[in-house]
């Protein structure tokens, strides 16, 4: 008896995560008792995710409402987006960049408070005929002023290179290229 199609099972994991069409090539080799066609021996296969983009958060609200209707389903804009940055934070290299960015961004937030403490401590205590607090520099209006604008100047300068540094990081770029390709991937079935 002689049979002319055989089944194989390849396992796929199922990790609930939105993700663009699955690929892959299955070459069979090493056949025994039996030949490989010339051209039949590889398959590409395809599979298709049936998770909601950006997260599974509000699949049900999509599916009964559809994805034009976020307003009519009760899906919070702000919680859509908070899970499309969820989404973002599983590409390489985009969780370390965004936490850098949130990192350089409360830098600047101390800066401000830094430098409106610095310019009240000029004005009060250093300049002002009622000093409440200490001169830096003991007994030395000159020196204290020195050391005030040094505290103001060189934190912005550091704030000011890591402010190019962040604008290298790309983190928009790479978002924008992730999704267009996932889109394409997914929606078209192009690779």
């Amino acid at each position: 008896m002689t049979e002319k199609h055989k089944t194989i099972e390849i396992p796929v994991l199922d990790d609930g995560r939105w993700n663009p069409t699955l690929e892959f090539t299955v070459k069979l080799a090493d056949p025994r008792n039996c030949e490989l066609g010339r051209f039949l021996f590889v398959a590409r296969v395809k599979v298709i995710d049936t998770d909601v983009f950006p997260t599974n958060r509000f699949a049900e609200q999509i599916k009964t409402y559809g994805p034009e209707n976020l307003r009519e389903a009760g899906i919070p804009a702000t919680d859509l987006l908070l899970e499309y940055a969820k989404l973002n934070l599983t590409y390489d290299n985009l969780n370390w960049k965004s936490f850098a960015t949130i990192a350089i961004d409360q830098l600047e937030n101390l800066y401000l408070l830094l430098s409106t403490y610095i310019i009240e401590y000029v004005a009060d205590d250093v300049l002002g005929s009622n000093p409440h607090r200490p001169l830096l520099v003991e007994n030395n209006r000159d020196e204290t002023l020195l050391a005030a604008v040094a505290l103001y100047i060189i934190p912005n300068g550091i704030l000011n290179i890591l402010a190019l540094w962040q604008a290298e990081l790309g983190i928009a770029q790479t978002a924008r290229s992730k999704l267009q390709e996932n889109i394409m991937t997914k929606y078209m079935n192009y690779t």
